[in-house]
Parts: C-alpha cells; sequence; structure tokens
C-alpha cells in the first residue's frame, strides 16, 4: 500500500511493506519538492493490521494539516518472490 499527499511545496508520503524476513514495514517519506532535505522513518509493526491502524492516524493528522491526496495504490506490497529462494 502505498499513499502520497502533497501541501504546498511539501510532500508526504507512506508505505506499508514486508521486509525480507517477512515482518511489516511502515515506511513515512517526507521533504520538499525540489529539493535534496527530505527524510525518511521506517517503522516495525507487528503484523499487516497494525501498520493499517498506524496509517489511519497518519491519513487523519495529513488531512486535518492540509495536505491533499495524490496518489494511492491500496494493493499491498509484499516480498513473496524473496520467500521462493529462502
Amino acid at each position: 500500500m502505498l499513499i502520497r499527499w502533497h501541501k504546498d511545496n511539501s510532500y508526504f508520503i507512506a508505505h506499508v511493506q514486508q521486509d525480507l524476513f517477512g515482518g511489516w514495514v511502515l515506511t513515512q517519506s517526507t521533504g520538499t519538492i525540489g529539493s535534496n532535505n527530505g527524510k525518511v522513518k521506517n517503522i516495525p509493526v507487528s503484523c499487516h493490521t497494525e501498520a493499517i491502524q498506524k496509517l489511519n492516524i497518519i491519513i487523519s493528522k495529513n488531512k486535518k494539516s492540509g495536505y491533499i491526496l495524490k496518489e494511492r495504490s491500496d494493493e499491498p506490497t509484499q516480498l513473496d518472490w524473496i520467500l521462493e529462494y529462502t
């Protein structure tokens, strides 16, 4: 799952994905469009459900802060193809 917001010259991206070991991670990327001052924060979570709960909190905060939704993909990001090689 990937969601991207914009506000003025700022962006905020939230991405829920599985890591190489099958755990779940919520990644937040923020910064200013057109510059190199972005930040990335990886938040390990215990399961996909917890990641979605945290993501819903982010969605609510971004709405209140005036961010505008630009892109949303609800497809889960999984690394099943890597698990074939382990």
